[in-house]
């Protein structure tokens, strides 16, 4: 995927397979990476459906704090 900034030129955004939580209720699309979760075995934070382990391709998330 690419975004543009600007006029300026595009910038690829890096991509990997991360583990996520995907809640199981059919009606809910709440998911969160698996590296923040402080649980085991989860609950949907907005529905409180059970959640499974899935692995979904998503941008990096960059760590570094910028002053």
């Amino acid at each position: 995927m690419a975004f543009m900034r600007g006029k300026q030129q595009v910038e690829e955004v890096e991509k990997y397979d991360i583990a996520i939580w995907n809640c199981d209720n059919p009606d809910c699309n709440a998911w969160m990476r698996q590296l923040y979760s402080f649980e085991k075995d989860p609950v949907c934070p907005l529905c409180q459906s059970t959640m499974s382990q899935e692995i979904r391709l998503l941008p990096v998330l960059s760590h570094s704090i910028s002053p």
